[in-house]
C-alpha cells in the first residue's frame, strides 16, 4: 500500500498522521479491496492528498493535538465512502473542498460525528441538485464562522437542509429552530443567507430585539406553510398554484402514469398504481418517501376544487382554470394537491398571508 501511504505529494500534517497510522490504513485498504477489487488506489490515492491533506492540515494550525484523531477519522470515512462508490459524486467532492476545512473546530471537537453528519446530509441534499447543495454548504460554512456548540451547528444544518428544498424536515427544523441562536436561525432560513454578512447585518443589532424578530420569523414559517422570509418574490396573498411536482419517471421525474392524489391525517398522499408516495411540499421545496398501500380513509382538508377548476377555501374562491377536469384531488388544512389526465405533475395550491 505504499501507493496510498507513503504517496510524496502528501505534505504537512496529514503525512505525520499517514506514518502514525501506516499500518491500520494499509490493513483497512486492504481488506477494502479483498472485498471489492475493483477499488481504484489511484484514484484514493488522489482524494488523500488532493482533499483530505488540506483538511487535516488546517485543523493542525489550531489544534496540532487534535491532528491525528482528525485524520484517522477522515481516513476512515473516507474509504467507507469509496467501498459505496461515494467519492466522485459532486456534493460529496464538494463536502471535502469546500466545507469541511472550514469546520475546523468542529472537527476537532468530534471528527467522525461531524464528517458522517455532512457527508450524509450532502447526499440527501444533492438529491434536489446542485444549486441547493452549494447553498447549503455556504449557509452551514457561514454558521461555523460564529463558532457555535457542535449540537448547535448540527441543528443549524438541519433547519438549513429544510431550507435547500428537503421538506420532509420542515416539522423537525422547526423544533430545532427555536434552541438556536437567534443569528444561526436567520441565516438558515433567509433567502439572502448566501451573502451571510448582509443577512447578519439586516437584523436587529440589540440583543432582545434580535430574539423577537426571529421568534416572530418562526412563528409566521410555523402557520404559514407558504411563506418564504426574505425571499425577493414573496408569494401573493391568495390562493394559487404554487408549485408543479412530480413528473414522468422516464424525464427523471417520479410516476410511471399519470397519478392520483389522497390525504390522510392531513399528510398527502399519491399513487401512479403501481406505487405510493408521500408528499412533503412547502414554500421551499418538495419531497416524495415510498410508502405502503394508499390510505384507505381519506381525510377532508381546507379546500374544495369544483369541475370547473373554482377552488374554494371557506368562502373564498379563485378559479384556475388549468385544474378544470381535474382527474383527483385531496387537501390538507393548507394545501390542495390536484391532478389531471393529461400529466404525470401534481399541482399544489396553497394559500398564503401575503
Amino acid at each position: 500500500m505504499v501507493e496510498l501511504t507513503g504517496e510524496p505529494r502528501v505534505r504537512g500534517a496529514f503525512a505525520a498522521v499517514l506514518e502514525e497510522r501506516r499500518d491500520r490504513f494499509n490493513a483497512a485498504f486492504a481488506q477494502a479491496r479483498h472485498d471489492n477489487p475493483r477499488l481504484d488506489a489511484h484514484a484514493f490515492s488522489d482524494h488523500l492528498s488532493l482533499r483530505v491533506a488540506p483538511i487535516v492540515n488546517a485543523v493542525a494550525e489550531v489544534f496540532p493535538e487534535q491532528v491525528i484523531d482528525t485524520g484517522a477519522a477522515v481516513y476512515d470515512l473516507s474509504l467507507e465512502m469509496l467501498r459505496a462508490d461515494l467519492l466522485n459524486r459532486p456534493e460529496i467532492a464538494l463536502i471535502f473542498t469546500d466545507l469541511l476545512p472550514k469546520l475546523v473546530h468542529p472537527l476537532a471537537r468530534e471528527p467522525r460525528r461531524v464528517v458522517a453528519a455532512v457527508v450524509n446530509a450532502a447526499l440527501q441534499i444533492g438529491t434536489r441538485g446542485a444549486s441547493p447543495t452549494k447553498r447549503w454548504i455556504s449557509a452551514v460554512g457561514a454558521a461555523a464562522q460564529l463558532d457555535p456548540s457542535l449540537d448547535d451547528l448540527l441543528g443549524f444544518g438541519q433547519v438549513a437542509a429544510w431550507r435547500a428544498g428537503l421538506a420532509h424536515y420542515r416539522e423537525g427544523a422547526l423544533k430545532v429552530a427555536p434552541s438556536l441562536d437567534p443569528s444561526l436561525v436567520a441565516l438558515a432560513v433567509d433567502a439572502s443567507a448566501a451573502d451571510a454578512a448582509q443577512c447578519l447585518a439586516r437584523l436587529p443589532s440589540d440583543s432582545a430585539a434580535r430574539t423577537a424578530h426571529v421568534a416572530q420569523m418562526l412563528e409566521r414559517l410555523t402557520v404559514d406553510r407558504w411563506h418564504a422570509p426574505g425571499s425577493p418574490q414573496q408569494p401573493e396573498a391568495r390562493t394559487m398554484i404554487r408549485a408543479r411536482i412530480g413528473a414522468f419517471r422516464g424525464f427523471g421525474g417520479v410516476f410511471q402514469r399519470p397519478p392520483t392524489v389522497s390525504t390522510s391525517e392531513n399528510r398527502l398522499f399519491a399513487t401512479d398504481g403501481s406505487d405510493t408516495w408521500q408528499i412533503s411540499v412547502d414554500a421551499f421545496g418538495s419531497t416524495f418517501h415510498r410508502v405502503g398501500p394508499m390510505p384507505a380513509w381519506p381525510g377532508m382538508g381546507a379546500f374544495t376544487l369544483d369541475r370547473d377548476g373554482t377552488v374554494w377555501r371557506g368562502r373564498e374562491r379563485q378559479r384556475i382554470e388549468v385544474l378544470a377536469d381535474a382527474r383527483s384531488w385531496a387537501s390538507t388544512d393548507d394545501t390542495l394537491a390536484v391532478t389531471l389526465s393529461s400529466t404525470h405533475h401534481v399541482f399544489v395550491i396553497g394559500h398564503t398571508r401575503g
